[in-house]
């Protein structure tokens, strides 16, 4: 989606791909749905209004997950997010959601503890399957344990990293394979998610 005049634009294609989405999720016995099923642009404020309802409906026996799709990034610094999905994603934790997971930038950038949320920024092209050789293959598998207490109440638990390319090979062959621990590679992809990143960004694509 695109930014224009306070409202996202996403054009048909996008609302095809998020129906086909959640119509799997649903056929996998999941509980998704589309926060905005029109045929139009809907403003970034309603837009949190609707995950803020469903936020309150669910209450603290449920883990709310947020996955946006965005090319926003830091021009100057492609592994750093923008000000404005920093802001969204604060803003979606602030209306109850738990877990923030985007996509769309080329670069694997940070993760974030926000009042007991947590933002993954981007994780780089792990979800991006129209390119063979992308120039950063750094990623990111991410296991979030979930606690269910004996009232029914549900928290986050223990956040494992696993730094790892998106290939096994050279090329993009969409086989995730994790770096060895005491490799540079596992390394430079823990300095990307805490931030601590100084080497050289890469270039985006």
């Amino acid at each position: 989606p695109t930014i224009y005049k306070g409202r996202f634009r996403e054009g048909n294609f996008n609302r095809i791909v998020a129906q086909e989405i959640v119509t799997q999720l649903v056929a996998d016995g999941y509980d998704a749905q589309l926060i905005t099923p029109e045929d139009e642009d809907i403003s970034l404020g309603e837009r949190v209004r609707r995950v803020n309802k469903i936020c309150d409906k669910l209450g603290a026996a449920n883990v709310v997950l947020v996955s946006i799709h965005s090319h926003f990034y830091d021009e100057l610094q492609p592994n750093k997010p923008s000000q404005f999905i920093e802001t969204f994603a604060h803003t979606c934790i602030d209306a109850g959601a738990d877990v923030i997971i985007g996509h769309g930038p080329h670069e694997l950038q940070g993760v974030e503890i926000y009042k007991g949320g947590v933002i993954f920024y981007s994780l780089g092209n792990f979800c991006f399957g129209g390119h063979t050789n992308p120039r950063d293959k750094d990623t990111v598998l991410i296991q979030q344990e979930v606690i269910r207490t004996h009232d029914g109440a549900v928290s986050l638990g223990e956040l494992t990293l696993i730094p790892c390319s998106i290939s096994s090979s050279d090329r993009n062959n969409y086989q995730p394979t994790p770096y060895a621990p005491d490799s540079e590679e596992y390394a430079r992809v823990l300095s990307k998610l805490d931030g601590t990143y100084t080497g050289s960004d890469l270039p985006i694509g």
